[in-house]
C-alpha cells in the first residue's frame, strides 16, 4: 500500500476513534444553518502596510461567477460541550462577593489528533455556489466560541450573544484559484440580557426564536493574498441530536483523508 494511502487511512481511523471516545459528561452538538448572501467585499493583504480594498464587483468576479447577492449558503458546526473555558471576564453584580461571569471563550486548539491534553473536537462545514469547505481541529484547523451573557453585563443593557469562528479548507499555495477557507457565525438575542443565563456551552438554545439576529460570513482566499468576504443573515438555524454530531465529525475525518490522498 502506498505510504500516503497508509497515512490517510491511519489519520481517519485515529480521528474516528478519538471522536467515538468522548467523555460521558459531554455531548457533541451539531448546529445547522442556512441563509442567503447580502454583501460581498474583498481586500488584498500586503506583507507591509494595511490591506488594499477591492470593489464588490472585483470581489464577486474573483469567485468565478457562482456567487452573487441572493445566492443561498448553508453549513454546520459541531462542538463538544465539555470544552474547557480558556479565558473569561468576571464581574460582581447584585450580591457583593459573588462574582458572575459575563464572558467566556472556549478554544478548540489545533493538534495532530483531538484528545486528552490536545483539545476537544470541533468540525465545521460550509457550502455556497460551487464552493465547499470542511475543517476540524486535528487537520490544520482551529476554532473558538465566544459566549457573552449580557444579562450580567452592563446591567442587562444588551442582549446575550455568541460568536463562532472556524478554519475550513487551506488557501491555495499560489495563483488565481480561490478556496473557501474560514467561517464566522454570529448570533444575538433581541431583548436586554436574553436569551442566555450563564456562559456555559451546555443547553445553548440554538434557534432563531432565541437568537433572531443571526448572521454568517464565509471567507475565501487565493494564492495572491486576495481575501473575499461573503455575508448574509441566517434564516434557518436548528440544533441536531448528539448522534448527528458524531456522524458529521466522522464525515469530516474521511474528507480530510480523501484530501490527503488527492495531493500530488
Amino acid at each position: 500500500m502506498r505510504p500516503r494511502l497508509v497515512r490517510a487511512a491511519l489519520l481517519a481511523l485515529a480521528m474516528l476513534a478519538s471522536f467515538a471516545s468522548q467523555p460521558a459528561t459531554g455531548a457533541l452538538i451539531r448546529v445547522d444553518f442556512a441563509g442567503s448572501v447580502e454583501e460581498i467585499s474583498g481586500q488584498i493583504h500586503q506583507d507591509a502596510g494595511p490591506p488594499i480594498p477591492v470593489s464588490s464587483a472585483e470581489a464577486e468576479a474573483a469567485l468565478g461567477g457562482s456567487i452573487h447577492v441572493g445566492t443561498p449558503f448553508s453549513g454546520f458546526f459541531v462542538y463538544d460541550d465539555s470544552a474547557i473555558q480558556s479565558s473569561g471576564a468576571q464581574e460582581s453584580e447584585g450580591i457583593p462577593g459573588f462574582p458572575t461571569q459575563a464572558f467566556a471563550y472556549y478554544s478548540f486548539p489545533n493538534g495532530m489528533f483531538p484528545g486528552p491534553g490536545v483539545g476537544p473536537p470541533f468540525a465545521a462545514h460550509g457550502e455556497i455556489g460551487s464552493f465547499v469547505g470542511d475543517g476540524q481541529v486535528g487537520q490544520g484547523g482551529s476554532a473558538g466560541i465566544d459566549v457573552y451573557d449580557n444579562e450580567v453585563h452592563l446591567d442587562g443593557a444588551h442582549p446575550s450573544s455568541l460568536f463562532v469562528s472556524a478554519g475550513l479548507s487551506s488557501p491555495p499555495a499560489s495563483g488565481d484559484s480561490i478556496a473557501l477557507t474560514w467561517l464566522q457565525f454570529y448570533a444575538s438575542g433581541e431583548s436586554s440580557g436574553s436569551p442566555l443565563h450563564g456562559t456555559s456551552l451546555h443547553s445553548i438554545p440554538w434557534d432563531l426564536e432565541s437568537f433572531p439576529l443571526t448572521s454568517a460570513a464565509l471567507f475565501f482566499q487565493n494564492g495572491d493574498n486576495l481575501q473575499v468576504r461573503v455575508a448574509g443573515s441566517v434564516t434557518h438555524l436548528v440544533p441536531e441530536p448528539a448522534g448527528a454530531g458524531l456522524v458529521a465529525l466522522a464525515a469530516c475525518a474521511m474528507l480530510a483523508a480523501c484530501r490527503e490522498l488527492s495531493r500530488p
